[in-house]
């Protein structure tokens, strides 16, 4: 492998026999050595593949972040990929050991960062969540530190992106839509909800995955509908008023008009939620 660029004395961008552009961290990798230069392949503790188009956004994360970060970053993505049982691509260690990196420093600082929408993120990504807690006890323990149950939840997005990266919406897209929705529904039938409930989880997991669909443009649609959607809108007198709401939202904020599919399968959640 051939030195493209020395970032640190523990850290260059080298070329590798298959002409990839990698990113390798080692104590001294990059000491003495310049462009062009060999590898010292002993020297090396870490490697990252990386796309040439991100390769200068990370360079100046590279340089500022210890290289203890990537570790923990990297042993959260082995715990998430055991777990789901698939691969996440290295673009996940980047943002996360960034991330990490400047949660420690806030707890030092004492200054930390709430995650408003915890709850949120413990209901629609339960999976992604449990890795979060798993990897913030890691952090905990090698650090001496005892950063919040919110660092579980910033953890558990990071590793949601990681798996809908292809996409053109993030989690945090997912999170604002099911938020916004679901606050429709509490607005219009206050007491009625009851957040821990099981059906209203249900309906908080169908949200994400009706975010899903408006974000890439998808439709369901049943022909049979029309008729059980004028049988059930007559069950409760804020049905259709909270329906409404929610297809003006929808249409305004995404351009997206759900079907009468959808408006059925909405309203039926949200009969289960208030009828328990």
């Amino acid at each position: 492998m051939k030195i493209i660029k020395v970032l640190t004395n523990n850290v260059v961008y080298a070329r590798d026999e298959d002409n990839r552009e990698v990113v390798l961290m080692g104590c001294g990798i990059g000491f003495n050595r310049g462009l062009g230069g060999d590898v010292d392949e002993r020297r090396i503790e870490k490697k990252f593949f990386i796309q040439d188009s991100i390769s200068k956004k990370y360079e100046l994360l590279l340089k500022r972040t210890d290289m203890v970060y990537f570790e923990l970053a990297e042993d959260i993505k082995k715990i998430a990929e055991k777990k789901m049982k698939g691969v996440l691509g290295d673009y996940l260690i980047f943002p996360l050991a960034d991330h990490l990196s400047f949660a420690v420093m806030r707890y030092k600082n004492k200054d930390p960062m709430p995650n408003l929408l915890l709850k949120e993120v413990k209901l629609l990504y339960p999976e992604e969540y449990e890795i979060g807690e798993v990897g913030r006890q890691i952090v905990n323990r090698r650090l001496n530190v005892n950063v919040s149950e919110d660092e579980a939840g910033y953890i558990a997005l990071h590793i949601v992106n990681a798996t809908i990266s292809r996409e053109s919406y993030n989690a945090n897209d997912i999170l604002a839509f099911v938020t916004n929705v679901a606050e429709i529904v509490r607005r219009n039938y206050g007491d009625k909800i009851t957040a821990d409930d099981y059906q209203y989880t249900r309906f908080i997991s169908h949200l994400k995955f009706l975010a899903r669909r408006v974000f890439n443009g998808e439709l369901i649609s049943l022909s049979v509908v029309s008729d059980v959607k004028s049988y059930i809108v007559q069950r409760d007198d804020l049905l259709k008023t909270t329906l409404d709401e929610i297809k003006a939202y929808i249409k305004n904020t995404y351009e997206y008009s759900l079907s009468e599919t959808e408006e059925v399968y909405i309203m039926i959640y949200i009969l289960r939620i208030i009828k328990q």
